[in-house]
């Protein structure tokens, strides 16, 4: 017997959302982050990562996939308050704290983001929805209601297809 081909079909349904969101928000990139275990500690507690699994780029923008995996989530602690609030607001990043996370976007020359939670089925915190605004042409034209809506849209098409995958 031959073996099963690989199922790219979540992935393939993960970056069409993320390309719809991009699309339609007139943001630059929109990126799934997702969070793991990533060893221990000598203390034996368990180190929490996130690594960025799936990035859809405005044609022209500069990736930023590679050198974003195995980040220690304490490093993103000013990010994950955000996420908690499970709010798709708007935020300025001059405006945020001096911060590991405000380093970040500001080396991917974001000037605008929003964050959100992705869920699994029992509602824990499995990873996170980022999308970014790189220049203010683009952030300018960003009407709120509606994104608000489609990133919420998004998020739970995501938080569902996720939930698919773990099941097989």
């Amino acid at each position: 017997k031959g073996k099963k081909p690989v199922d790219f079909s979540i992935d393939k349904n993960i970056h069409e959302y993320l390309n719809r969101l991009r699309f339609e928000s007139n943001a630059c990139r929109a990126k799934l982050f997702q969070y793991h275990n990533g060893g221990s500690f000598s203390n034996g507690k368990s180190m929490k990562k996130m690594s960025m699994t799936h990035e859809s780029c405005h044609p022209g923008m500069v990736p930023t996939f590679r050198g974003n995996s195995d980040h220690v989530l304490s490093l993103f602690s000013d990010m994950l308050e955000l996420v908690h609030a499970n709010e798709p607001a708007l935020f300025n990043t001059a405006t945020l704290r001096d911060s590991y996370f405000k380093s970040y976007l500001q080396s991917n020359h974001v000037l605008m983001f929003s964050v959100l939670p992705v869920r699994n089925t029992k509602g824990d915190e499995i990873g996170c929805i980022l999308c970014e605004w790189c220049a203010w042409e683009f952030a300018d034209r960003v009407e709120q209601d509606r994104f608000f809506d489609k990133f919420t849209e998004a998020r739970n098409s995501i938080d569902y297809v996720l939930s698919t995958e773990r099941k097989r």
